[in-house]
């Protein structure tokens, strides 16, 4: 007797226009604190130089923690590479929440930007909503 085994595809369902609008503006405003926070990381800003040096990061390394960070942005924008950014944006601000810990300093904000994306693709793509769900 053979079993037949069948594998379910998940339920996509369009967002509706104001999820989708809901989502590019929360999605939309992280966007612009990373790119801007990537960006500044290849400057010697007074603010860049006081930030690396309270959490205890070499200057030398703030150029490639930059990349880094515009790397993973990249994917993000891209609809076919967004979850990929997503997962690898997690990474990055996880070790956000780990600088800040060890440092004693607020480690809310690395917390809140990752939320805000998570949320914009969940709100953007419904495959998301699904894939927490486990279906």
């Amino acid at each position: 007797m053979e079993m037949a085994i069948t594998q379910q595809q998940p339920v996509s369902i369009a967002p509706t226009k104001a999820r989708l609008w809901a989502g590019r503006i929360l999605g939309g405003l992280a966007v612009v604190f990373l790119l801007t926070d990537g960006l500044v990381k290849f400057t010697a800003l007074e603010g860049v130089v006081e930030a690396h040096a309270r959490l205890g990061i070499p200057m030398h390394l703030a150029p490639v923690i930059g990349a880094l960070e515009l790397a993973c942005l990249a994917l993000y924008l891209v609809p076919r590479t967004s979850l990929i950014g997503a997962l690898m944006f997690t990474g990055y601000l996880g070790g956000a929440v780990a600088i800040h810990v060890r440092s004693g300093t607020p480690f809310w904000f690395p917390l809140v930007i990752a939320a805000m994306l998570w949320g914009s693709l969940a709100l953007r793509d419904s495959r998301v909503i699904a894939l927490l769900r486990g279906k």
